[in-house]
């Protein structure tokens, strides 16, 4: 680690005063752990004195809030907005063990949004209009499809990267009426938008009896795009990746809560059920000298973007760097507000990001008054393989085998999942849509 002195050296005169000045303020104390590259411990200590939204802001450079003294938390007041008509989605937690009831008044996505609260609510006003103020990451760098060096430094550096251009014109058409018409066919079912991800929010795989969405065309054209593929070979380092699924998520209009911020893996562990020995999780060093966190990527998520992605519309919230970090992430209740709004927009329809799965990540309100979806395929690096076909086959085998619908790469990275000839995959909904 570099000593004071020597990093006060190394700035010019104008600099050295500055420092001085931050050197009183537990703020620089943050600031000099992060330029240490001490991102865990920096993350702790921010955490542990509720990071001030303004110094958090500061000292991680995280968004646009980097000069502004107060910033309103962006939760949603809950209490003050419970009628007796929402009050089985946000109150009576027991209602979700109950029959899902199917919606015979359903008109529309766009209109099946708002049934905890009407979007002219004071709380859903004041929210919507700090979202419209603070929401995304002024210095949010996109990345063109020809920019794969610069792609993998960015993914590197934060844990995710936004390419933009990457699906043109028909393959857009295609996903978007791919996911208007399984967005309907679920939402149809849920009557009071209880969702299966928490009210009014949805993911695609749970819903299909064999758990993803391989069987759609609409999300196979996604595994092998030549906007694409190459910066994954490049991130992953080598042509013999796979592919692990295909999902992802939506969000109705009225979906006023924030999910928590969470890590798809982690490491495993081991539990006793009963008298059965189970274990949860992923990679586990048994010598404890080595975490998932200290290895590369193991996993790459692409959400794809069929629509803008807005400050209002639920735009994903990443917090840059955390794929390293070990720490547990923060509660919606310890949760700083500069998280919050730390998200991936402005960003154009066509687009998709690249997540690392260990980085920290949330979905947030969709104030709009249009459906969110983004679809995603998710990709295993060459040296991973836990747990791997534990869920049985994902794609029949007729699509994988239909040269209109998977390339010959596709195939290479698709086949772990393929069914065998002859064997038969359950493609039909579930009726309670994958709800929990």
């Amino acid at each position: 680690m570099p000593s004071l002195s020597s990093l006060a050296h190394a700035l010019p005169r104008e600099g050295r005063v500055g420092l001085l000045a931050e050197c009183v303020t537990a703020s620089w104390v943050i600031k000099y752990l992060l330029l240490c590259g001490c991102d865990a411990l920096a993350a702790r200590l921010l955490l542990l004195r509720n990071s001030s939204a303004s110094s958090g802001a500061a000292s991680l450079k995280a968004n646009k809030l980097d000069q502004q003294h107060s910033l309103p938390h962006a939760r949603f007041s809950y209490k003050y907005a419970l009628t007796e008509r929402n009050a089985t989605n946000f109150a009576d937690r027991k209602n979700r063990n109950k029959k899902i009831e199917p919606d015979d008044e359903f008109v529309d996505l766009d209109s099946a949004g708002w049934r905890d609260v009407p979007a002219d609510h004071p709380e859903v006003v004041r929210l919507r209009n700090d979202l419209e103020k603070y929401n995304g990451l002024a210095d949010l760098e996109t990345c063109s499809p020809g920019d794969v060096q610069r792609a993998a430094e960015l993914f590197y550096r934060d844990g995710f990267v936004v390419i933009r251009d990457v699906l043109d014109a028909k393959q857009l058409a295609k996903l978007r009426e791919g996911c208007e018409e399984v967005m309907t066919e679920i939402v149809k079912l849920d009557k009071h938008r209880r969702g299966n991800r928490g009210s009014h929010r949805y993911s695609f795989s749970p819903a299909y009896q064999h758990g993803s969405m391989l069987h759609h065309p609409a999300w196979v054209q996604l595994v092998d795009l030549p906007t694409l593929t190459p910066i994954l070979q490049r991130i992953f380092d080598s042509p013999d990746y796979h592919c692990l699924n295909a999902g992802g998520d939506f969000c109705l209009p009225g979906t006023t809560l924030y999910q928590p911020l969470h890590t798809d893996v982690g490491d495993r562990h081991a539990y006793k059920a009963g008298d059965v020995l189970k274990s949860h999780g992923s990679f586990r060093d048994p010598r404890g000298k080595v975490t998932l966190r200290d290895l590369p990527c193991p996993s790459i998520a692409c959400n794809f973007f069929p629509d803008d992605q807005t400050a209002l519309n639920g735009p994903t919230r990443q917090i840059r760097g955390t794929q390293k970090w070990c720490m547990r992430s923060p509660s919606l209740e310890e949760e700083p507000s500069w998280m919050q709004y730390s998200t991936a927009c402005p960003v154009k329809a066509g687009s998709v990001i690249l997540r690392d799965i260990r980085a920290w990540h949330g979905g947030t309100p969709n104030l709009s008054n249009k459906c969110h979806a983004i679809p995603a395929v998710y990709f295993w690096a060459p040296w991973y393989r836990e747990n791997l076909g534990e869920t049985g086959p994902a794609m029949p085998r007729d699509v994988y085998e239909d040269p209109e619908i998977t390339s010959d790469y596709a195939r290479h990275l698709l086949r772990y999942l393929v069914a065998k000839p002859g064997e038969h995959i359950d493609c039909s909904m579930r009726s309670d849509f994958g709800s929990f």
